[in-house]
């Protein structure tokens, strides 16, 4: 046996007496409303119920839902009427009060303790557009918001997509 091997037991114990110790000192709460939780990173029961994910029979091109499935790849009135200039488009949830909040405070008051769970949101939403997609280009939203908040800064982006396939930054700011 090892010396890495007897010390490996030993760090994996002071890991989680430290991780118990932390949790004492800075205990876990909702990422929303700040109720307390069983893990970092979560949402309450309340804020969970508070979102309404989008779920299939989808629109095609907008990623909106469809009130019925009719079996095939459809469009909504509104693609039909004004086809946007992109092919496709998803979304994970309606823009209730709920996810307002947790956008706003991800995106202009850099509250990333949200990070991995939106991550897992954006990937489920979003995994038949990410399957054909050949690449992830990060676009910020404009010039004056470069570097200055979470979702526009450049080295922000490769820990904001960390598990996609591929990240190309744009030109920096």
């Amino acid at each position: 046996m090892s010396m890495s091997q007897i010390q490996s037991p030993r760090r994996l114990a002071w890991r989680s007496a430290l991780g118990a110790a932390a949790d004492l000192l800075l205990p876990p709460v909702c990422i929303g409303c700040r109720a307390r939780v069983q893990s970092h990173g979560l949402l309450c029961g309340d804020c969970f119920a508070g979102i309404e994910f989008i779920a299939p029979p989808l629109c095609a091109r907008l990623g909106v839902p469809l009130p019925y499935d009719v079996g095939t790849p459809s469009l909504s009135a509104a693609a039909i009427a004004a086809p946007p200039v992109y092919d496709r488009a998803r979304a994970v949830a309606r823009y209730s009060q709920t996810m307002r909040d947790l956008i706003q405070s991800f995106k202009y008051r850099d509250r990333q303790e949200g990070l991995a769970l939106f991550r897992r949101w954006m990937a489920h939403a979003g995994a038949e557009l990410l399957a054909d997609a050949d690449l992830i280009v990060p676009v910020p939203l404009y010039r004056s918001r470069c570097g200055g908040g979470a979702l526009t800064s450049p080295p922000f982006w490769p820990k904001a997509w960390r598990g996609w396939r591929a990240c190309l930054p744009i030109a920096s700011c």
